[in-house]
């Protein structure tokens, strides 16, 4: 039985990514040293849907996607603090990997994983350094630090990605994120409106707040993947709208943005 590849086997991207992978350890261990981890109800229930979220993606060509599972990373970050973001972060990485019927290889999963870490902690320290507080996110301030934490994460998210992406197509940095992130600002405010949501209905209507948040959910679905399929944003780089899907898969969801790499 081969063992886990956690390198790529291009130099350059592997320095990146062991730079990543000791950043995605520090930060587990700074989540869990700021904030603890207690297993709460509502611990587990954004556990649960984050993992189930995490395999529902669009594709936007060269290796990169959005995953679903962003909401819910968010929500716990905020809710509960980066020990919990920890928690969500990694059982949503860990699904985008292995959840689907190829699994990506072990460095792709291993990215990911730290990828979705860091997003989480950061956006946690980020709220509360901004003056949030978990219980009252309806505050003046702490709508403030929310959009604050969730700009953190998009940052984080997508500069990571395209990074990786660049190094291993060996494509010029920013005119990726340009061309294939910077659009999807709009995708990750839908995500953070839909994890405030969550958290302020979770507050009045406890684990049916999940069942009252759906059609919100299946609206920014349908939406989304209609966007990317007419707007040909799964193509390669400079291809035109109708090029072929170069992973050789079909355009997904994209009910709202977290990127990750196949």
């Amino acid at each position: 039985m081969n063992s886990p590849k956690l390198l790529s086997g291009n130099p350059r991207l592997d320095h990146y990514l062991l730079a990543i992978y000791v950043a995605g350890l520090a930060a587990v261990v700074a989540g869990l040293l700021a904030g603890g981890v207690s297993m709460t109800t509502d611990l587990i229930l954004f556990t649960v849907y984050a993992a189930a979220a995490a395999p529902y993606i669009v594709n936007l060509g060269s290796n990169a996607f959005l995953s679903t599972t962003f909401p819910f990373i968010l929500a716990s970050a905020i809710s509960q603090g980066p020990g919990a973001a920890v928690v969500t972060a990694i059982a949503g990485g860990l699904s985008l990997g292995l959840a689907r019927r190829k699994p990506m290889v072990a460095y792709k999963v291993a990215f990911n994983v730290c990828n979705y870490v860091l997003g989480g902690v950061t956006a946690a320290l980020v709220y509360r350094w901004l003056g949030g507080t978990p219980r009252t996110v309806e505050s003046e301030t702490s709508l403030r630090a929310f959009l604050g934490a969730t700009l953190g994460y998009y940052l984080i998210n997508t500069l990571m990605v395209t990074a990786a992406v660049a190094m291993e197509k060996g494509l010029p940095l920013m005119s990726l994120w340009v061309e294939k992130f910077h659009w999807t600002a709009y995708s990750f405010l839908a995500g953070g409106s839909f994890a405030l949501l969550v958290i302020l209905f979770l507050q009045k209507a406890g684990i049916y707040s999940f069942i009252i948040v759906f059609p919100f959910c299946a609206l920014i679905y349908h939406s989304w993947k209609a966007y990317v399929v007419a707007t040909g944003l799964n193509t390669a780089p400079g291809a035109p709208a109708d090029a072929t899907n170069p992973s050789g898969r079909g355009a997904e969801a994209l009910p709202r943005g977290e990127a990750g790499l196949f």
